[in-house]
């Protein structure tokens, strides 16, 4: 394998761009060319780092799979400063690693699509690796948001994270675990007994934490995408359901979904750590830290026990302003200073920071330390570790001592050398318990130790302090008797849930539903009539689902605590044998505690053919005033419901009312539009008519969405005449002739003139580009489509795509060429790909191809022209006025807040750029305007789908069900196609975002722009 030394000292100027806190020092210990683009690591306990090192490529999922060009480093020998001297291939040929734990002689990596075990051995040509995979298969595509890990849990469990693309796993007994929802996992070290801990539909957990009792807190990217972006730390407590996609109905829901303990905003969270030292002082002590790639920066989290979870107080501890500085790990060494990996600029597929991968940039890795602490050379790395106490020699009694007298990393490998001499180390342990009985590091250590052991002795030790009087002593005790369903342990665990502090109860309940014994149900609700806050009522009734006992649970349906009574509704409705009846569900939607009533008419939503049951209450809520109407909660039931006839009837029942308000029928209406049935009711059609006819243009425009969202054809006499209508606006007339161009013989010269003059800058975006879209459709004549090319030129970014469209049935050579002239002196050009202008002028003479193949050869992407244009246009990215780039932003040229918004004012298309300026440098924000396809936003991908009909439609996935997939298009309406009349489904190379915006605007308002952007923070 290849080695790589070096000796050179860093340059100063890779540390003196970062700012930590007065009192601590930050110092290069390894950067180029010993690293170039490391990503995450751990050390071994030698102190020799492993390092997951990417080669800078961004590659999609197969052709990682076939060129495998990533690697583990293993940095090793440290100078007298604290460098790393040498560095050497420790395992080549990975997908993309995205983790690296030594443990038991071997190092556990995640590389999708496999958790690898990597066992140096000894070969005839030198060392050489074994290579297992020891949990498989888990779907990626190569930007990142797939397998994480692994972390070895104080529990003696290997976990690891994996993101929403999806796993296949095959259990030793022949049975299948899979889903598409991200998860925690965790398994034994040798890969057995893989469990799931909890999962939901966030988007990309990346790292784990675990406190000194044993919970893990993860890092996570989208959280939550609606109304905006949120990365946040979650508990991930066992059993529960996070947002925010629709694969989180693939776990049992025990209400609400599960909140962050905190909210980050949009940071990329990456690395997460808890500080096991007390180095940097006492306030330190159990603090995490995360690294955030998005805002350059690691964050101090102060963590403190909040009821059954917890809470942080935020601040930052590591910044600069240095936008190519990534941080994507941080982890703790032996002396207590932090470990901190800079992967460089090469990161783009997925990554909502960077447009444009740069390579070039390098990354680094740093130690940050008090500045009174002595240097890590190689004399301290053997004292800390304590590399000379002949470990493999030692019996129990010897092994105790570590766990007393010396620091968290000393103390892991001593835990786990007791582990290995299993049950012999029991009596060592209970000796020096009897001595300390109040040492809570080492009675909570101890405990640990016999988690690690499989042993009947081992159990029996835990079990004895599962009412111990110290909190922390007792939440890893009742975590290990859960951990092995250890029925012995219920008396214990029935008291600790009945009565005992929240964190107790909640552990406790985690644990009873692990025993599934129907004994446990009446202290659990016991416990559940007490209150408590979303964690503990999780457990409580996430115990209750697996515990899954009708009887017993359905008789708390009649408590006298409304508690009880939707725990029990909850738990039925969920638990596998559950049976929960219509008279059951019907007798609770007449309670009058709110909580109750709202948890009944989930029940009723997730349930269909349960209409009937509440088809009474929408009708009085219809029937409200406009001012009181549950919006919210009658369009969720209404879109749950909307297949059943007695809902469809409501529908057409309301819309008929006199008496129903103008909020109700819009609301109605978008129902119909966005409902998802497979043929439309006939009455609903009569109703989309009449509102199509109505005065109330805002009704006629929702009517008109719910056309374009279902595709209907019969509306084409009424949306003829209201095209035609000159009383009506004129955004109105152009969503009309849109609707119905594609099927019209031809185009009357008045309306062509009005839809050209609809072209015009000064008019709203959504009104340009549904006559741009509508021309695109239209059977224009030779005489129009001329006429139409003179258009072009002055047409912006976004309507010249959709005009390209209008011209692939022309034949004639005059058009065509008038096509080609008005293209080369469009600004907005490079807006179009080369393959729209090849599809417009397909059918012309040869002479026209020809000149068009000259502007197709300027639109052939050159990365270098790329880099060129954003540095000759990067000095507008100083000065500037705000409130001039406010108006630009804001308003119909350059139609940003079309598709994106600032603190949810504007469209929901793209991400909302309300802290955009503090999340991306300049140039990134640059990037962005000038080469949107350059990357795409995760959450925000386009996507092509092509129906068996032959029709193309191009937007963001806004949702599924389980018979049509709907698109949020440009025009911000929600597609609706039928699952069964997909053709093809891929993702789109080509940002719904325009590109040419720079062309469009002037050099000063392009400078104003950028102002605005980068002060949102």
């Amino acid at each position: 394998m290849e080695t790589v030394t070096s000796q050179q000292p860093a340059p100063p100027s890779l540390a003196a761009r970062l700012k930590v806190p007065p009192g601590f020092v930050v110092e290069v210990i390894a950067g180029p060319p010993l690293v170039n683009h490391p990503m995450m690591a751990n050390f071994d306990e030698r102190g020799r780092l492993f390092v997951a090192e990417s080669a800078g490529l961004n590659l999609r999922a197969p052709d990682l799979l076939k060129q495998l060009p990533n690697k583990i480093l293993l940095l090793e020998d440290v100078d007298a400063k604290g460098r790393f001297r040498k560095s050497r291939v420790f395992a080549d040929k990975m997908t993309f690693p995205s983790g690296a734990l030594w443990h038991r002689n071997a190092l556990y990596v995640t590389a999708a699509p496999h958790i690898w075990k990597l066992t140096p051995r000894p070969g005839p040509k030198g060392p050489g690796i074994e290579r297992k995979e020891l949990v498989s298969k888990f779907n990626f595509v190569g930007n990142a948001a797939d397998v994480h890990g692994p972390f070895l849990g104080p529990d003696g469990r290997i976990y690891w994270c994996d993101g929403r693309h999806g796993h296949e796993i095959k259990r030793p007994d022949g049975s299948i675990s899979k889903g598409k929802a991200a998860r925690i996992f965790r398994c034994k070290a040798d890969g057995s007994d893989v469990e799931v801990v909890c999962g939901g539909g966030m988007d990309n957990p990346v790292e784990i934490a675990f406190t000194a009792e044993g919970e893990p807190l993860v890092t996570v990217d989208i959280l939550h995408n609606q109304p905006s972006r949120n990365d946040g730390i979650i508990f991930a407590i066992e059993g529960g359901n996070y947002p925010w996609h629709e694969v989180s109905k693939e776990f049992p829901r025990t209400g609400d979904l599960l909140p962050a303990i905190e909210n980050l905003g949009w940071v990329a969270p990456s690395g997460i750590m808890r500080y096991r030292s007390r180095a940097f002082g006492k306030q330190y002590h159990n603090n995490l830290f995360t690294a955030q790639f998005n805002r350059h920066r690691i964050q101090r989290h102060i963590l403190e026990r909040l009821g059954a979870g917890f809470k942080c107080t935020t601040e930052d501890f590591l910044t600069t302003d240095d936008k190519n500085f990534h941080p994507t790990d941080v982890f703790e060494d032996a002396d207590g200073s932090l470990i901190v990996i800079d992967t460089g600029g090469w990161f783009r597929i997925g990554c909502p920071t960077s447009q444009i991968a740069r390579p070039e940039f390098k990354g680094a890795i740093y130690r940050v330390r008090k500045a009174d602490m002595k240097v890590m050379d190689q004399e301290r790395v053997h004292d800390l570790r304590k590399l000379g106490f002949a470990w493999a020699r030692r019996g129990p009694h010897a092994l105790v001592h570590p766990l007393f007298y010396f620091g968290p990393a000393v103390r892991d490998r001593a835990i786990d050398e007791l582990a290995r001499r299993g049950k012999a180390s029991l009596p060592a342990l209970e000796k020096v318990i009897e001595l300390n009985p109040t040492n809570t590091q080492f009675v909570r250590d101890a405990v640990w130790v016999a988690t690690r052991i499989d042993d009947a002795d081992a159990r029996r030790f835990v079990r004895g302090f599962v009412r111990d009087k110290d909190l922390s002593v007792k939440l890893a005790a009742i975590h290990s008797v859960g951990l092995y369903r250890d029925a012995k342990a219920l008396p214990a665990l029935l008291a600790v849930v009945a009565k005992d502090h929240p964190a107790a109860q909640r552990q406790a309940a985690t644990a009873l539903g692990r025993l599934r014994h129907p004994d446990a149900i009446g202290p659990i609700m016991e416990a559940v009539k007490q209150g408590g806050d979303r964690f503990l009522e999780h457990a409580l009734i996430y115990a209750l689902i697996q515990i899954d006992h009708r009887e017993k649970t359905a008789a708390y349906l009649n408590d006298a605590s409304p508690l009880a009574r939707r725990a029990a509704l909850i738990a039925l409705d969920q638990m596998p044998h559950g049976n929960l009846t219509r008279e059951e569900l019907a007798a609770q939607l007449n309670r009058q505690d709110m909580a109750l009533h709202k948890t009944a008419l989930a029940i009723v939503a997730s349930r269909p053919k349960w209409a009937g049951e509440i088809t009474g209450q929408l009708r009085a809520w219809l029937a409200k005033p406009n001012d009181s109407l549950p919006r919210e909660n009658v369009r969720a039931l209404l879109l749950a419901l909307s297949k059943e006839p007695a809902i469809q009837n409501l529908i057409v029942e309301s819309m008929r009312n006199p008496g129903t308000g103008r909020a109700v029928r819009l609301l109605l209406v978008e129902t119909m539009g966005r409902a998802s049935v497979v043929k439309m009711p006939p009455g609903w059609m009569v109703e989309i008519g009449k509102s199509l006819d109505q005065p109330d243009d805002a009704l006629t425009q929702q009517a008109m969405a719910a056309i374009r969202a279902r595709q209907l054809t019969q509306f084409d006499g009424a949306l003829h005449r209201i095209a035609q209508d000159v009383k009506r606006p004129a955004d109105t007339r152009a969503q009309a002739f849109g609707l119905t161009s594609g099927r019209a013989k031809a185009v009357a010269d008045s309306t062509f003139r009005f839809i050209l003059a609809q072209l015009q800058d000064d008019r709203p975006p959504l009104s340009r580009l549904a006559a741009a879209k509508g021309l695109s459709q239209a059977n224009l004549d030779e005489k129009q489509l001329l006429t139409l090319t003179a258009s072009i030129t002055n047409a912006g970014p976004l309507e010249l795509p959709p005009l390209l469209v209008a011209f692939e049935r022309n034949r004639s050579a005059t058009v065509g060429n008038a096509l080609v002239s008005a293209l080369a002196k469009s600004k907005s050009l490079v807006s179009v790909t080369p393959a729209a202008i090849e599809k417009a002028v397909r059918q012309c003479p040869d002479e026209v191809r020809k000149q068009a193949l000259k502007l197709t050869a300027r639109l052939q992407v050159d990365v270098a022209k790329q880099r060129a244009r954003v540095d000759e246009l990067m000095p507008l990215a100083r000065g500037g006025s705000l409130e001039q780039g406010r108006d630009i932003f804001f308003g119909n040229k350059a139609s940003c807040s079309a598709c994106h918004a600032i603190n949810n004012r504007g469209g929901g298309i793209g991400p909302d750029l309300g802290k955009i300026g503090a999340i991306r440098s300049s140039r990134d924000i640059l990037e962005a305007i000038v080469f949107p396809s350059a990357s795409f936003a995760r959450g925000y991908e386009p996507y092509v789908v092509e129906t068996k009909a032959g029709k193309t439609h191009t937007g963001i996935l806004a949702r599924e069900s389980a018979d049509a997939i709907y698109l949020l298009t440009t025009e911000r309406t929600e597609i609706r196609i039928a699952r069964d009349e997909i053709d093809a489904f891929v993702p789109s190379r080509v940002s719904i975002m325009p590109q040419g915006l720079d062309a469009q605007l002037t050099p000063r308002e392009l400078r104003d722009l950028l102002a605005y952007l980068q002060s949102l923070r």
